[in-house]
């Protein structure tokens, strides 16, 4: 697709703005190592969803200090959530102003801090945000910019309550960006967790309960749908709905040593990467330790809780032998979270409803929110691929993919129509760009988004200057779609007409 025409305003173009080393990359020069130090800061201090107050109040202090831009701290209602905007309107302008909006994040996650590198997200989305501000006033291009920083993306879908506050109703088009280990624009599965429990008279009634429902649910095969998975997570340690446990640990009264540690080893195999063990007596039998990699609720590998399931399988048939969590024997109440994905937002419930039958005997099994599909637009990632590529930017490697590579909150802004038969994007309430980007020198070396290697790596200036070569070209995109009407007509083509605002 070509690129659209640069319209000219004070003499310069979109494009040399974006691109000249004396005006939109001087820009960039000034405005960018303070946001980095933010997000450094950020980095060094993760905050989990709906706690993260420190990074709130310095996105807060950072915009109050620009005069040009309105601020709105504890946003639509919560104590987190951040908003800002930017209008432009030059002298004589009496026209509908058009508006662009960037999403951000800064949650990070329980046990492992920024492995989804939101402290990137938030880079992003600011950066963005306040270079696209510079060029409309520098250009003298009528514009609104909108901000929206938005909190507990990761268990809360936060994006799904600033949306019921309307506060995704003033744009049509909103921009952000993932890192991530590669380069591309990729649709995101469906996902919901369901949580189960269970209550017993004893712990060791409750351990065994809960080890009999994890193993109905992990002989679960031929799950309806596409690329459907369900991955467990035992509610114990850090334990949360999107990261897998880095150690579990399962006890066995009534037996020896010896026994379990020739258990465990005729279990794990190449299937298990760089899952480690130990065995010992303990005070109320023998202690099974089990480490590995943490990571994805969605990772294909298997960790340590799927070992200890293998270990209770072969175990739980003598009835002689007893099962409880090591140093824990006063808890009577357990459970455990399926957490279920899938690539069509039509095959969600049936798969609940295979993974809900599959659990015997829980006191409970509740549900959180369902995370739609999320669906590459096809317009922008088309331009962005090509804009990416140019020598302003360097980056000629990003692909398009089928393939969903995990699931995001975005959706619920996006809210796709598919085709039921074609699987086509037939239509969407707001358009929602969200490329991945990669921050790792070595990608293979850096591990996936949510493992704990990977948040070594979003703390890096690599990873940071990555950031802002995206930052760039995302505020590149929104001026042309702001100076453009043909681009922007095209970007929102698929929006759907009920509720959608005037370009």
């Amino acid at each position: 697709m070509p690129l659209p025409l640069f319209f000219k305003h004070s003499g310069l173009t979109c494009r040399a703005w974006f691109t000249s080393t004396k005006i939109g990359f001087t820009s960039s020069q000034y405005i960018f190592p303070m946001l980095r130090d933010i997000s450094r800061d950020i980095w060094e201090n993760p905050e989990l969803g709906l706690l993260e107050f420190h990074a709130h109040d310095v996105t807060v202090e950072y915009f109050q200090a620009l005069d040009v831009w309105e601020v709105t701290p504890h946003a639509f209602g919560m104590a987190t959530a951040v908003a800002a905007e930017f209008e432009n309107p030059p002298d004589g302008f009496n026209g509908d102003i058009p508006t662009v909006g960037f999403i951000g994040e800064f949650d990070a996650l329980p046990g492992v801090g920024h492995a989804c590198g939101h402290n990137l997200l938030w880079l992003n989305a600011v950066l963005a945000s306040r270079l696209a501000a510079e060029a409309l006033v520098e250009l003298n291009i009528p514009g609104k910019i909108l901000l929206r920083i938005t909190l507990d993306e990761e268990n809360g879908a936060g994006k799904n309550t600033v949306e019921q506050h309307a506060g995704f109703d003033d744009a049509n088009i909103w921009l952000m960006a993932h890192p991530a280990p590669a380069n591309a624009f990729a649709p995101g599965n469906v996902r919901l967790n369901l949580f189960s429990n269970f209550k017993r008279d004893t712990h060791y009634d409750a351990v065994k309960a809960t080890y009999q429902g994890m193993l109905s649910v992990h002989d679960l095969a031929d799950l309806p749908g596409t690329a459907s998975s369900v991955a467990l997570i035992e509610e114990v340690s850090d334990w949360a709905v999107n990261v897998i446990q880095q150690q579990i640990g399962l006890g066995i009264s009534g037996t020896t040593v010896d026994i379990v540690h020739k258990t465990v080893s005729s279990i794990l195999d190449a299937t298990y990467p760089n899952v480690t063990y130990t065995v010992e007596n303990g005070v109320d039998g023998v202690d099974l330790i089990m480490h590995g990699p943490g990571g994805h609720a969605s990772a294909n590998s298997n960790g340590p809780l799927v070992l200890s399931i293998e270990v209770f399988r072969r175990l739980s048939g003598d009835s002689s032998l007893s099962f409880y969590l090591p140093q824990n024997t006063t808890q009577k109440e357990l459970g455990f979270v399926s957490d279920i994905r899938t690539r069509y937002d039509t095959d969600i419930n049936a798969i609940a409803k295979v993974v809900s039958d599959a659990i015997d005997g829980a006191d409970s099994i509740t549900s959180d929110i369902i995370y739609p599909e999320f669906e590459v637009d096809p317009y922008l990632a088309s331009f962005m691929t090509e804009l990416l590529a140019t020598d302003a930017y360097g980056s000629s490697n990003f692909v398009t993919t089928d393939s969903a590579l995990a699931a995001t909150d975005a959706s619920l802004v996006q809210q796709p129509e598919i085709d039921p038969n074609t699987k086509k994007l037939l239509s969407v309430a707001k358009v929602v760009l969200q490329p991945l980007f990669n921050i790792c020198e070595n990608p293979a070396a850096c591990g996936t988004n949510h493992e704990p290697l990977f948040a070594q790596f979003t703390g890096t200036d690599f990873a940071f200057n990555k950031t802002e070569i995206m930052g760039r070209a995302q505020a590149h995109t929104a001026v042309l779609l702001l100076t453009d009407p043909e681009m922007m007509t095209a970007a929102t083509a698929l929006i759907r007409s009920n509720g959608a605002i005037p370009n």
